[in-house]
């Protein structure tokens, strides 16, 4: 018998898209699925879809609990799997009829921990052949991809072992699957990846993966992500040290510009960390040959705790944002 396989959909104003994504995954070849649902405090007509769904496929478990980001939603619904393997969609994402069915033949013919398939959305639709090549990593080997940003780190179009995530749950922050990703791939011997284009990605302003451009949590979380990373990749993947410190650097410099009284106190925390890393590593920042003349002055700012010019481009931003809104108004 075929092995069960959780479908992890956490779920949050996607009204839109949602009978377009549960369609995709009930008519999916695989069929023995385990599909969780899990409504994170939609204010729209989310959960009765979901609902509806559920009443006609035995296979659906659906859950609704308040609103605690995509993060929770999944921790939630992993608490809750009997699948030997579990994949994650997004309730605004489709997936072809052969997704389940391509990643498990993969895992089982490879012997894999992870696999996963290539993404198309909008701007790149693909047509005609699904048939894409395969590469097979070693976890060394993609590691080294992983770390670096090289390769994407969600979660999604992947499918993982269960076992993997015995211990580990996903982070409380904006970029969760970078937080979590290179923790699972430690537990992980082999990562097959298709070329074969089966997740179709969309980019909804309203649903659990749109990030806000209002304050500094996603450069931070990026920063304090390559930050982690730096620390990891000294025992593991050193060769890739000096492209995980400009990563660092720029997204730190990044999470600066919304540097302001408010942030300040706010994100006090995520501050402190990035300063502390900057100082730390000050001979490798300012000898990188990889980190720009630009930067290496703004690090220079944040080494010396100088946070005034970061106050004064925070200061402005929001006359900026309506000047290049003008511009792209009056091209358009």
């Amino acid at each position: 018998m075929e092995d069960l396989i959780s479908v992890i959909v956490p779920v949050y104003n996607s009204q839109n898209f949602l009978e377009e994504c549960l369609n995709s995954i009930v008519n999916q070849t695989y069929k023995n699925l385990e599909i969780i649902l899990v409504n994170d405090g939609s204010k729209d007509q989310s959960p009765e879809i979901c609902k509806a769904f559920a009443e006609k496929d035995s296979r659906i478990k659906f859950f609704s609990k308040e609103n605690g980001g995509q993060a929770s939603a999944r921790n939630f619904a992993l608490d809750r799997i009997t699948g030997r393997y579990v994949t994650f969609i997004d309730s605004d994402d489709w997936v072809r009829e052969n997704y389940c069915s391509e990643l498990y033949r993969l895992a089982r013919d490879n012997n894999a921990d992870i696999t996963g398939c290539n993404e198309f959305n909008d701007e790149a639709r693909v047509v005609g052949n699904l048939e894409g090549a395969m590469t097979v990593y070693s976890m060394q080997e993609y590691a080294e991809l992983l770390i670096p940003d090289e390769v994407p780190s969600h979660l999604i179009s992947k499918l993982f072992n269960s076992n993997l995530f015995n211990g580990i749950r996903f982070p409380d922050r904006v970029v969760e699957d970078m937080g979590i990703f290179p923790f699972l791939l430690k537990c992980a011997e082999c990562v097959v990846i298709s070329e074969s284009p089966l997740y179709f990605y969309r980019c909804n302003p309203n649903g659990v993966s749109a990030t806000t451009d209002k304050n500094p949590s996603g450069p931070m979380d990026r920063a304090l992500i390559f930050i982690e990373r730096y620390t990891l990749a000294a025992d593991w993947v050193p060769d890739t040290m000096p492209v995980i410190l400009k990563k660092a650097v720029w997204f730190g410099i990044s999470a600066y510009t919304w540097f302001n009284r408010e942030n300040a106190e706010k994100y006090s925390e995520g501050y402190e960390k990035i300063q502390k890393f900057f100082v730390t590593h000050e001979q490798e920042i300012l000898s990188s040959p990889l980190i720009d003349r630009a930067r290496k002055i703004a690090a220079k700012f944040i080494i010396k705790n100088h946070a005034w010019p970061f106050v004064i481009i925070s200061s402005i931003r929001p006359a900026m944002k309506k000047i290049i809104n003008l511009i792209q108004n009056k091209r358009s």
